[in-house]
């Protein structure tokens, strides 16, 4: 009789903690998507800024402006620009977060 109880208590001790483990990775697999929604998110928004960047700086009436104050300005002040651009693309670079993932996605939604 105390055998059958010892064996039931063990089996239902054992299922539980089966159920613990999986849970554990269930739990651990949903925060890793979700930062990956998170470094998904971060990356399209910095790239419609990148974009909004590349098309002001393309604007006609920016080149217009340049080349109007390229004409009346010397080569010290040109200098200057160059290094004002380079210093703004240098604050770029590390803005740009990096994709950390843990478990890849494939196209048809299974995880390999």
């Amino acid at each position: 009789m105390f055998f059958r109880f010892a064996a039931a208590l063990m089996l239902v001790v054992a299922v539980s903690m089966a159920q613990i483990g999986l849970e554990k990775q269930s739990l651990r697999l949903r925060r890793s998507v979700s930062r990956q929604y998170y470094q998904m998110d971060e990356l399209l928004e910095l790239h419609a800024q990148l974009r909004l960047d590349i098309q002001q700086l393309s604007a006609p009436s920016h080149f217009l402006a340049e080349s109007a104050l390229s004409l009346e300005s010397e080569r010290p002040s040109r200098v200057l620009a160059e290094r004002q651009t380079a210093a703004a693309r240098q604050t770029v670079s590390p803005r740009l977060p990096l994709l950390r993932w843990e478990y890849p996605v494939q196209p048809d939604g299974v995880v390999r």
